[in-house]
């Protein structure tokens, strides 16, 4: 089964480690990863607990993946690398 992503939503469950910065991967052969989305340096998580966002993929594709990844690409709001 494949998808074509058009959102990506993400909830706050915690008022710290907010992600600020971070990629969207899509792969069909789980080796070779293509960029679906970035999102840099956002503050939406910034309002505290339990707060979520809709992000709309701004890369203009149509295409399938199979496996979808998240990856950080900058430190969290405590300024460390945990992904919580």
């Amino acid at each position: 089964m494949q998808i074509i992503m058009t959102l990506q939503t993400l909830k706050n469950p915690y008022a710290n480690y907010l992600p600020k910065s971070w990629v969207i991967e899509g792969s069909n052969d789980n080796e070779n990863w293509e960029v679906i989305d970035e999102i840099d340096n956002n503050n939406y998580f910034n309002q505290g607990s339990y707060c979520f966002h809709t992000f709309e993929i701004k890369i203009d594709q149509q295409k399938s993946f199979k496996w979808i990844k998240f990856r950080a690409t900058d430190t969290n709001s405590m300024n460390n690398n945990y992904l919580v």
